[in-house]
């Protein structure tokens, strides 16, 4: 008979899952609060397929961040890292489910 531990459980629930991002920010700015993440309509955390899409999403609907247009040309062959800093700036992180507690 054949059994599954809970560590390889979440081990293989990881490798199912292991690109999916999420957008979060510290609880009132403050990054010994912890991450409080975007939810969908459901209050469930909002799961991105990669983390292209976790940004797209904040330059299509976020009005207020000044965020590169990764249309334009001049962004077209650039490291997408440097995004990362943009969105940090505003206190927004992309992060990798892996990283996310309590999910």
């Amino acid at each position: 008979m054949r059994t599954t531990t809970i560590l390889q459980k979440q081990a293989l629930a990881k490798k199912r899952h292991a690109d999916r991002y999420c957008l979060a920010r510290y609880i009132n700015g403050i990054s010994l609060n912890g991450f409080e993440y975007l939810l969908d309509r459901d209050g469930e955390i909002l799961w991105f397929g990669s983390d292209y899409d976790a940004y797209k999403f904040c330059f299509d609907n976020m009005e207020g961040l000044l965020l590169p247009n990764l249309e334009e040309e001049k962004y077209k062959d650039q490291d997408f890292t440097f995004l990362y800093h943009k969105l940090e700036e505003h206190g927004i992180y992309i992060t990798h489910e892996s990283e996310v507690q309590d999910a």
